[in-house]
């Protein structure tokens, strides 16, 4: 079995207004991304399901940040996400 593929929540509600995103899930609870790597790995991931590898060489690629750096904080995000119910692993 591969490494999990990360995509938005299939149940939670979603807008993009003037560069904030604006994330509702199916248990009422809200959220929002605002910063440029937040809305990047976003947008990455609702274009299609991404590995957490996949999305850290992209925005070690987009950003100017190193691999490690970008490896943690997109570990901490992710985390984040997954546990407000904003993105699942499939």
């Amino acid at each position: 079995m591969g490494s999990p593929r990360y995509a938005p929540h299939p149940d939670a509600a979603w807008r993009n207004v003037e560069g904030h995103v604006f994330i509702i899930t199916p248990d009422s609870r809200q959220h929002e991304l605002a910063g440029d790597v937040e809305l990047f790995v976003w947008t990455l991931c609702d274009e299609k399901p991404h590995t957490e590898e996949e999305l850290v060489q992209a925005v070690v690629s987009e950003f100017d940040i190193d691999v490690d750096t970008a490896a943690k904080d997109l570990e901490t995000f992710l985390e984040q996400l997954i546990a407000g119910g904003v993105v699942t692993a499939v």
